[in-house]
């Protein structure tokens, strides 16, 4: 079985905040910029998944696709400075079925 599809998730501020926003204490540790984080963003992706049968109840599933992050978490010097805005992400899980 073969799947496809686009993604559109929004994030609210406060876990924005918490992912993406670099406290003082946080900049001076780590040599980011000090980033307060003032509304959510949305990720929007592209993925894909195809699985395959191995018998009646066992199944192999491998998945891929982008994401792109905008507004805050964009801007955050987490992903300017040492991440991207782009992202990729795959998987492979082996499935059972009860």
């Amino acid at each position: 079985m073969l799947s496809a599809g686009p993604g559109l998730i929004y994030s609210s501020e406060r876990w924005t905040e918490s992912k993406f926003g670099v406290s003082e204490a946080e900049s001076t540790r780590s040599g980011l910029s000090a980033y307060d984080v003032d509304k959510g963003y949305l990720r929007i992706r592209f993925g894909g998944t195809m699985t395959y049968r191995l018998s009646a109840d066992w199944s192999l599933t491998g998945l891929a696709g982008v994401a792109y992050l905008t507004g805050e978490a964009k801007d955050s010097p987490i992903v300017a400075d040492i991440g991207d805005h782009v992202q990729g992400f795959g998987g492979l899980l082996m499935n059972y079925r009860f």
